[in-house]
C-alpha cells in the first residue's frame, strides 16, 4: 500500500505542476486599475512568447484589451466571486482561443488584494506563441 499511495502521489505532483504552469497571480493595488502580473507560468510564457513577470497588464495589452481585462477584474472582485470566459479570436480565417478562470483572493484582511488566473488554449495542441504569431505576422505585412 505505501508503494502504491507513493506512486500516486506522483501522478498527482505531475498534475499540480502541470496544472499551476497555466496559472498567473496578479497583484492588485488600489483597485483592479491597478494591476501587475508577479507570477506567470512556464506554459503561460511559452503561450505568450514572453514572460510577463512585473509587467503591468497596460503595458501588455492594448487598449481595447486591457479594457476588457480590468472589466472582468472589477467584476470578480466586485461579486468576490470566481469568473470564467471563453475568449475566441479569428485572424486570417485562423481560430484562436482560450479559457480563463478567475478567482479572487485575500491576503491577510478582508479586501482582495490578488486574483489567481487560470488560461488554457481553446486548441489543445497550442503549446506555445509561434503559431499565433506567424499568423500576426503575416496580418502586419
Amino acid at each position: 500500500d505505501v508503494e502504491r499511495s507513493r506512486g500516486l502521489g506522483d501522478v498527482y505532483k505531475r498534475q499540480v505542476k502541470e496544472f499551476a504552469s497555466h496559472l498567473a497571480l496578479v497583484d492588485l493595488e488600489a483597485n483592479p486599475k491597478c494591476a501587475r502580473y508577479v507570477l506567470v507560468g512556464k506554459n503561460l510564457k511559452r503561450l505568450l512568447g514572453k514572460d510577463l513577470t512585473n509587467m503591468a497588464i497596460e503595458d501588455v495589452y492594448p487598449p481595447d484589451t486591457f479594457k476588457e481585462i480590468y472589466d472582468v477584474f472589477s467584476k470578480t472582485v466586485h461579486e468576490r466571486t470566481a469568473t470564467f470566459y471563453q475568449r475566441s479570436y479569428v485572424v486570417l480565417g485562423k481560430q484562436f482561443g482560450y479559457y480563463r478562470l478567475i478567482l479572487p483572493l485575500r491576503l491577510n484582511s478582508d479586501a482582495l488584494r490578488r486574483l489567481l488566473i487560470g488560461i488554457y488554449p481553446t486548441d489543445y495542441k497550442m503549446t506555445d506563441a509561434s503559431g499565433w504569431q506567424k499568423t500576426v505576422d503575416k496580418l502586419l505585412r
